[in-house]
C-alpha cells in the first residue's frame, strides 16, 4: 500500500514538474516576442549607432559581469539537490545552508564589477570618445549589475527547490520593464527632460530599472519561501514533539499497567499459598 501511495506521488510530481517546464518554455516563446516587438518600436527611434551602443556595447559589458560573478555559484549549488529533507511528505532543501553559499555571489559582483568597469573606462577604444556621457553610462551600467546581483541568492534558492513558476515572473517582469523605460524615454512619453537625454545614459536607466525590478522581485519571493518553510518547520517540531510525548505517556501507562499485572499476580500467588496452608492445618 505505501509503495503505491510513493508511486502516485511520484508520478504527481513528475507530472507537476513537466507542466512547469512547458509553462517555462511558454513564458521564454512569450517573452522573445513581446521584446523583439518593443525593441523594433524602440529602434525606431534611435539611430545604428546609438541603438548598437546598446546591443552590442552595454551588452557585453553586463554579461561579462554576470557571467564571471554567478554562474560559478549557480553550477556549485545545484550539488544542494542531494540534500533533500523530507518535511509534511515533500522534500527541501535548507534554504539557509544555499543561501549562505549563495550569499557569496554578492562581494564577488561587486569586484568583478569595479574591475570590469574600470577596465572599460580606461581601456576603451577611441570611437567611445564620441559617445556622450559614456563613462557615467559604464559606472552606472556596473552599478546596475550589483543591484541585480543582490537578489541572486533567492534566483540560486528557487531554482535549487525547482520553482518554475517564480522563474517565469521573474524572466518576464524585469526584461518587459527594461524595453517599456527605454521606450518612454527615446519616444518622449517620460517627459522632455528624460528625452533630451543621451542615449548612453538611458540605457543606463533602463537597466537600472531591470536591476531594481529583478531584485525586488526576488526579496519579495525569497522571503515568502523562508517564511513558508519556517512555518513548515515548526509545524512539523511541534508533532515529533507531540508524538514523541505521547509515546512517553503510552511506554508509562503500559508499565504502570504491567506493574498492576505483577501485583495482581502476586496477591493471588500469596491466597493460594495461604488457602493451602489453611487445608494442611
Amino acid at each position: 500500500m505505501r509503495g503505491v501511495q510513493d508511486g502516485s506521488k511520484g508520478e504527481s510530481h513528475a507530472i507537476d514538474i513537466a507542466m512547469a517546464f512547458l509553462h517555462l518554455l511558454a513564458s521564454q516563446i512569450s517573452l522573445r516576442l513581446v521584446n523583439f516587438g518593443l525593441n523594433l518600436l524602440i529602434a525606431r527611434h534611435l539611430s545604428p549607432e546609438a541603438y548598437g551602443l546598446s546591443t552590442v556595447r552595454f551588452h557585453l559589458l553586463i554579461t561579462t559581469i554576470m557571467m564571471l560573478s554567478r554562474e560559478g555559484l549557480r553550477k556549485g549549488c545545484q550539488r544542494f539537490k542531494s540534500d533533500k529533507v523530507q518535511q509534511r511528505g515533500i522534500s527541501h532543501v535548507d534554504p539557509w545552508r544555499v543561501l549562505s553559499v549563495a550569499g557569496l555571489v554578492v562581494p564577488i559582483g561587486i569586484l568583478v564589477a569595479v574591475c570590469v568597469c574600470t577596465a572599460a573606462v580606461w581601456l576603451h577604444s577611441p570611437a567611445a570618445d564620441a559617445i556622450p556621457a559614456y563613462e557615467q553610462a559604464v559606472v552606472i551600467h556596473g552599478v546596475a549589475a550589483v543591484v541585480e546581483l543582490l537578489g541572486e541568492p533567492f534566483y540560486i534558492l528557487a531554482t535549487v527547490e525547482l520553482q518554475f513558476r517564480l522563474r517565469v515572473v521573474m524572466d518576464t517582469l524585469p526584461l518587459t520593464v527594461k524595453a517599456l523605460v527605454t521606450l518612454a524615454c527615446v519616444a518622449g512619453w517620460a517627459g522632455p527632460t528624460l528625452a533630451s537625454l543621451p542615449p548612453a545614459l538611458i540605457f543606463s536607466i533602463a537597466q537600472l530599472s531591470l536591476a531594481v525590478a529583478s531584485c525586488l522581485g526576488y526579496w519579495i519571493a525569497g522571503t515568502r519561501m523562508l517564511r513558508t518553510w519556517s512555518r513548515e518547520a515548526g509545524m512539523e517540531g511541534h508533532v515529533l514533539k507531540g508524538t514523541g510525548s505521547s509515546s512517553r505517556q503510552d511506554d508509562l501507562a503500559g508499565r504502570e499497567k504491567d506493574g498492576d499485572g505483577e501485583f495482581g499476580s502476586s496477591e493471588a500467588l500469596i491466597g493460594e499459598r495461604g488457602s493451602a496452608g489453611d487445608l494442611r492445618g
